[in-house]
C-alpha cells in the first residue's frame, strides 16, 4: 500500500496498457489531500479532486475530444475504497471508477512508451495495483 505525498512510479516503460488500482480518500482530507492523477507519456489523466469527484481539466492536459464526468454522479466518500481502471490503447485513454466512466479522451501527442506514475495528494491510499500491456491493433 502506498499513501499520498510521494509519486509511485513503475520501473518498466509501457506503451498501450490497462491499469487497475484501488484507492481511498482519508477520513478527513487535508488541503490537496484528495487529488490523484495518473501520469504517463501522453500526459496526466485526472482521477479525482478534493471531494472525491472527477478533477477538472486545467488546460495542461494534452487531450482532445474529452468526455469527462467532472461532477461525478456518485462521489467517492472519504475512508471508502474505490476501484479505478485506466485503459490506454495507444490513442485513447478511458478511466472508469466503480464501473462508471469518468474520463475518455484522445491524445494529442504521438504515442511513446514511458513509465506510469501515481501522483496522489496527502493521505490518499493506493493498493492492489495491476498493470497489463495491451497489444496494439494493426491498422
Amino acid at each position: 500500500m502506498a499513501t499520498g505525498g510521494a509519486n509511485l512510479r513503475t520501473e518498466k516503460k509501457y506503451g498501450p496498457f490497462e491499469l487497475v488500482f484501488d484507492w481511498k480518500l482519508p477520513a478527513k482530507p487535508a488541503q490537496g489531500g484528495g487529488r490523484l492523477g495518473i501520469v504517463f507519456a501522453q500526459g496526466t489523466v485526472p482521477v479525482l479532486d478534493l471531494n472525491g469527484m472527477m478533477a477538472t481539466n486545467d488546460g495542461d492536459i494534452p487531450w482532445k475530444d474529452v468526455k469527462a464526468d467532472y461532477e461525478a454522479k456518485t462521489p467517492i466518500k472519504p475512508n471508502t475504497w474505490a476501484r479505478s481502471v485506466l485503459r490506454f490503447d495507444g490513442t485513447t485513454a478511458t478511466l472508469t471508477t466503480n464501473g462508471a466512466e469518468w474520463f475518455k479522451a484522445t491524445t494529442t501527442k504521438p504515442r511513446a512508451d514511458d513509465t506510469i506514475a501515481f501522483s496522489p495528494g496527502a493521505g490518499l491510499e493506493i493498493m492492489n495495483v495491476f498493470i497489463r500491456e495491451l497489444k496494439e491493433e494493426k491498422k
